[in-house]
């Protein structure tokens, strides 16, 4: 498939034409993306990040831009990588890290192209994490979590008990532990907001929905300032509220949706193959908490 035919089918599926949080974050975080991106990246933060070949043979999704993902795409004779962050997500300690330097130059020198989806895959109806997430749990969707007119969230109905639920949820991500903030037993009517849930103004919506308990990624965050002031008042706000907070990692939340982004670029008829970010996973099986 010719890139550019593969471009333009992308920007008919997501809606990259929204300025995404990355154009407040990248400029403080990556010293180098400046020097390599296309100039079509710097209107939104999303869409094409790095032009390559042109043509594709072979494609890949992973979540996060990293030194990582890059080497296993290139080894793996990989054209075209569709990622959701154009940055890596360090969930030990918290924070958002760039591609090194000498990643960029691979990328170049190999002809990779890379496209961003972050936000416009959080609202897409079919492909975003939380949706994918909510069958991965066998939960069934009641309403969505809207902030602004936009959908970035689930609403589902369950009746499980507090631990039943952290169990399930605990299971499914392949985690040993779970963040958690525990203030009721009963679980009946659950917000799901996959990776970087920790906002008050969607934890607010999810109670006057009448949630009971709210799922996400993070649930605790210290890794810059920034995460220090915002998570904690997110905490604040949920112990006022009392809703349970039940946090499964940035990464293993969201990596169900960038699956579901790899079947469908399969379905249009290109080789494509879902990046699993072993070490990251294998650390959070193990550590997370």
């Amino acid at each position: 498939m010719e890139t550019e035919i593969l471009i333009n089918t992308l920007n008919d599926q997501f809606d990259v034409g929204l300025t995404d949080v990355f154009s407040n974050i990248m400029p403080s975080t990556d010293l180098y993306y400046r020097d390599y991106c296309t100039n079509s990246f710097f209107k939104t933060y999303q869409g094409l990040m790095l032009s390559g070949k042109s043509s594709v043979k072979k494609v890949a999704a992973a979540c996060f831009l990293n030194d990582y993902i890059v080497e296993k795409a290139i080894s793996s004779d990989v054209d075209f990588l569709i990622v959701k962050h154009p940055l890596d997500w360090l969930e030990f300690p918290g924070k958002f890290e760039s591609l090194q330097q000498h990643s960029y130059k691979k990328c170049v020198k190999s002809g990779l192209n890379v496209y961003v989806i972050h936000s416009a895959l959080d609202r897409h109806e079919y492909f975003s994490p939380s949706i994918n997430l909510v069958k991965v749990l066998g939960l069934k969707t009641k309403a969505k979590l809207y902030v602004e007119n936009d959908a970035f969230g689930c609403i589902c109905d369950i009746d499980l008990s507090y631990d039943c639920l952290y169990a399930k949820i605990k299971n499914s991500l392949g985690l040993s532990k779970l963040q958690a903030l525990r203030f009721n037993d009963r679980c009946q009517l659950v917000a799901i907001v996959s990776g970087g849930g920790d906002s008050e103004e969607y934890l607010r919506y999810a109670s006057n929905q009448g949630c009971d308990t709210y799922v996400t990624g993070i649930a605790f965050c210290e890794g810059n300032e920034y995460s220090r002031v915002n998570n904690l008042k997110f905490r604040k706000l949920a112990e006022r509220l009392k809703i349970n907070i039940l946090g499964g990692s940035h990464y293993a939340t969201e990596r169900f949706g960038m699956m579901a982004v790899s079947e469908y670029l399969e379905s249009i008829g290109l080789v494509s193959t879902f990046i699993e970010e072993e070490p990251k996973y294998k650390e959070l099986a193990e550590m997370w908490e």
